[in-house]
């Protein structure tokens, strides 16, 4: 379950009931939703809670989901983007070890 990210369900729910592109839950709580980290509706989903996050709803309870729907989403990312460059810092280093011997 490594490229699932968790999220609150209460944002994603409302998201959801919205009719705005939502991604496909892959498991649910009562509490959480976990979606893929590679649908393609995860971005509208992002920037929906970033509006919501410091714009939206007077109502503090989804203004802190949103947020920390954001906070989970923006964590996926980096974890992704630093998987990546670890890899590349590992080829580079075994291209070096060629070169070198």
């Amino acid at each position: 379950m490594t490229d699932l990210i968790r999220l609150p369900r209460r944002f994603f729910i409302d998201h959801s009931e919205r009719d705005l592109p939502t991604p496909a839950i892959v498991k649910q709580t009562k509490a959480h939703v976990w979606i893929r980290k590679d649908d393609p509706d995860l971005e509208e989903l992002h920037e929906d809670a970033e509006y919501y996050a410091y714009y939206g709803d007077d109502t503090i309870g989804l203004m802190m989901s949103a947020r920390a729907t954001c906070r989970a989403i923006e964590q996926a990312k980096k974890l992704q983007e630093g998987t990546w460059l670890m890899e590349q810092d590992k080829r580079a280093a075994t291209l070096k070890q060629a070169i070198n011997q």
